[in-house]
């Protein structure tokens, strides 16, 4: 297995690659976008629990969305259905959308040697959160245990948050290696999971510059609505479904380009 080297520049080309992908069949990916939206808002309002039962399910999420676009590929399910008239149009519209492709995600998600894989893949998600949240409340301390004011630090406090903001980023990072490698390579790149997530974090940390632009290109967009929402009101919750609705899409067929861009499986 050959991993390619990028420039920062051709970072951008991963997602131009998903735009490309995602608009081939905007019904489908549009109503999948909605439905995880409105069902992450909902589980981040659980108490505590929220975000890691998110991470949690996710590597589903993103798994059976790779193993339909692997499956899709040089499918006659790809192309947009055509329009049927009459007043159920609308309707049928959205049924044709959704049916072929999401009965071969079904159908890839309910394979029991995808399903495990996958499964392995979320605890190991969840594992590494919950570690990284006892390790970064641990090296904080009282600071944000006590919501202490930045002016209000001694020195050696300041310099704790600041090991823990350092330790937090490498965190993030790894689960975001999961999500665009780790998860594509286990399921198709013939490796362990364990070899995938080794093979996802070797391959963004030689490609640090472009998988750094890439990621924050993609995330922040969801990233910032969400965050407006768990601290808001129905105004956040709109802003939040709208950039998932707009962004998911390209974010997810982008991880797919990306990781198709960046491993040479068959060397």
């Amino acid at each position: 297995m050959r991993i390619r080297s990028f420039t920062r520049r051709q970072a951008v080309e991963w997602i131009k690659c998903g735009r490309r992908r995602s608009s081939r069949n905007p019904t489908f990916w549009l109503l999948i976008s909605v439905v995880y939206t409105i069902a992450a808002l909902a589980i981040v309002q659980i108490p505590i629990l929220g975000e890691f039962v998110l991470i949690l399910i996710s590597p589903l999420v993103v798994g059976g969305a790779v193993l339909l676009m692997e499956g899709l590929t040089g499918s006659s399910h790809e192309p947009e259905p055509r329009l049927t008239r009459g007043k159920n149009m609308l309707k049928s519209h959205l049924l044709q959308a959704f049916a072929g492709p999401g009965k071969l995600m079904a159908d890839a998600l309910a394979r029991p040697e995808n399903l495990l894989v996958l499964l392995e893949l979320c605890v190991i998600a969840l594992g590494l959160a919950l570690v990284g949240q006892i390790l970064i409340s641990v090296i904080a301390g009282s600071a944000v245990l006590e919501n202490i004011q930045l002016a209000q630090m001694g020195f050696f406090q300041a310099w704790r948050l600041v090991i823990a903001a350092v330790a937090a980023v490498a965190v993030i990072f790894v689960l975001s290696t999961i999500f665009v490698y780790a998860v594509p390579l286990s399921l198709l790149g013939e490796v362990t999971v364990i070899g995938g997530v080794y093979y996802g974090v070797r391959a963004a940390i030689q490609n640090l510059p472009a998988y750094a632009i890439f990621t924050v290109l993609l995330l922040l967009p969801l990233l910032v609505p969400v965050m407006a929402f768990i601290h808001s009101t129905a105004a956040g919750a709109m802003v939040s479904l709208l950039s998932g609705a707009l962004f998911l899409p390209t974010v997810i067929n982008s991880m797919y380009c990306g990781f198709k861009l960046t491993f040479d499986l068959k060397s």
